[in-house]
């Protein structure tokens, strides 16, 4: 319904001068059916038991493409998002939860929020895009240090089988490489490249009604699930629009992941010459300066993380 888009975000995407957004979403959204109502939890465990495997499956198929992906460290240094929030008074907040049980040595202790100078770039555009509008970012996930990565894909497979019992251990693994990366190749946060990010209201503070929690898993959180109402999914494609015209991509099968100059972000384009990753795993940075001071080598790059 082009009026109800109007009524309840077009009308206010327009008023702050983002047309080409609000025109994007529209186009896009005049050709798809919705839910007239959001799915009960119950609802969601079935569609997710059922359309699972075959999201995954999806997944796998992509990654196939980020696999062949050359990364070409360049470096950069990375920048510290929770600093560069309170220098500039910018309307950003970040969970407070901590990182899982799961995370080694990293268990428990805050979450570090450190991103390439350029990735930051480009989430400071489109965080003025949406602040026009009256909206604002919150950050669930940054950098993952050495451990944190492989740690959350156990949490993954652990997630799946509690979810989805009946699945085999094929399928679980399946699930949890479609949500958590299992190689350093994969893993964006690592290199500081990727950030997990949620759209709120400025006005109210709430956040943006997406079908989902995070971070969930299934098939309803990749980033063009058909279950959805439309309120759900004009919410998702703000973000996903706004994050593409300030040169970002987002990985498909969540639609909470914004990345940068990594693998998947090289996947993502067009044809079958897929550009080099400028952004590959870190071990080590500086604190201090956010210098690179270790990273992962080619050797290393493919090593499959445990799964138990």
């Amino acid at each position: 319904s082009l009026e109800m888009f109007h009524e309840t975000m077009g009308e206010r995407l327009s008023e702050a001068g983002l047309h080409v957004v609000a025109a994007e979403i529209a186009e896009l959204g005049i050709v798809r059916h919705f839910l007239a109502k959001p799915l009960s939890p119950e609802s969601v465990r079935a569609i997710n038991n059922v359309e699972g495997v075959a999201a995954a499956e999806s997944a796998a198929v992509f990654q196939k493409r980020v696999q062949r992906v050359e990364v070409r460290e360049s470096g950069e240094r990375l920048m510290n998002l929770r600093d560069l929030a309170a220098a500039n008074d910018t309307p950003w907040t970040f969970t407070d939860t901590p990182y899982h049980p799961a995370c080694g040595e990293w268990a428990g202790k805050e979450r570090l929020f450190w991103i390439r100078e350029q990735v930051t770039k480009g989430l400071l555009n489109i965080t003025a895009s949406l602040q026009k509008a009256g909206f604002g970012l919150r950050f669930e996930d940054g950098f993952r240090p050495l451990g944190v990565q492989e740690g959350l894909f156990k949490r993954r497979y652990q997630m799946a089988l509690v979810e989805n019992p009946a699945w085999t251990h094929e399928q679980l693994v399946l699930e949890a490489r479609a949500k958590t990366a299992y190689t350093p190749r994969f893993a964006a946060h690592k290199g500081g490249a990727a950030v997990d990010i949620r759209v709120r209201d400025l006005r109210d503070g709430d956040l943006l009604d997406i079908g989902h929690g995070y971070p969930d898993g299934g098939a309803l959180v990749a980033l063009d699930a058909p279950l959805v109402t439309q309120r759900q999914w004009q919410n998702r494609v703000l973000l996903a629009s706004i994050a593409t015209q300030s040169g970002m991509s987002m990985y498909p099968f969540e639609d909470w992941h914004v990345c940068m100059g990594d693998t998947t972000a090289s996947a993502c384009a067009l044809g079958d010459d897929l550009p080099p990753a400028v952004y590959g795993p870190v071990k080590r940075f500086d604190p201090n300066t956010g210098e690179v001071l270790e990273v992962y080598t080619p050797a290393e790059l493919d090593q499959v993380f445990e799964v138990i």
